[in-house]
């Protein structure tokens, strides 16, 4: 239904991080369940989609130092949506 995919939208960036974004997918920006199911393990709803039966991928953190921080915020060439080579 329509409010599904109005949901499920609104769980994916907006604007210019949206748009980087799907440059690295062959996935029409319309196509709310195909975006989803690709990209959806880190949707802005602190909600994660996956296939079934399937293995979560590992998650890691680690601390960005100061100077880092400030370098990459200063930085226009790479978008502010990709951190360490991830999306």
């Amino acid at each position: 239904p329509r409010s599904i995919e109005n949901y499920l939208r609104n769980l994916l960036p907006e604007g210019e991080a949206f748009e980087e974004m799907i440059q690295n997918t062959t996935i029409s920006k319309s196509n709310t369940f195909g975006l989803i199911r690709k990209l959806g393990a880190e949707t802005s709803g602190a909600l994660s989609f996956r296939v079934p039966n399937s293995e979560p991928e590992e998650t890691s953190f680690r601390a960005v130092p100061d100077d880092e921080l400030i370098e990459r915020l200063e930085r226009n060439l790479a978008p502010l949506v990709y951190w360490d080579g991830k999306v």
